[in-house]
């Protein structure tokens, strides 16, 4: 039972790492490139609104997400016994928050392709570098 809660522990903690890094480096990239001015609760300003993002400021997005993964990944890997389910479990928590926010404001179809990449790219990266090493 203990590996289990372990496996547990590590995907929760992961995700909140994970989530952490995304907030941390969209909040830098807002202050780097702000967001359009508007009400971001109405649907039809959201519709609109990320066509005005620049193109520095929707790479800072993914980033954000790819960097995201890898993290959560790591911690969810080194917490959870190295179990490579957690760094997946991370991954896919932190991909449907992606998901939602892509179908609460529309993204162009690039960056929704590319964040299945980053997705993937960040859950291998981090299953990479959390293997065991054989003696």
């Amino acid at each position: 039972m203990a590996g289990f809660a372990r496996l547990v522990l590590g995907i929760v903690l992961g995700t909140v790492v994970g989530g952490f890094i995304v907030f941390l480096i969209e909040g830098v990239s807002h202050m780097i490139w702000p967001p359009p001015q508007g009400d971001w609760t109405d649907p039809e300003f959201l519709k609109t609104a990320f066509k005005t993002v620049s193109l520095e400021a929707k790479l800072a997005v993914l980033l954000a997400w790819g960097l995201g993964v890898f993290c959560g990944a790591i911690v969810a890997r080194l917490v959870g016994a190295r179990h490579r389910v957690a760094g997946w479990a991370v991954g896919g928590i932190l991909f449907a928050m992606m998901v939602f926010t892509m179908m609460t404001i529309p993204h162009p179809i690039w960056m929704m392709v590319n964040s299945v990449t980053v997705t993937i790219i960040g859950v291998i990266g981090a299953n990479r570098l959390t293997r065991r090493k054989l003696a």
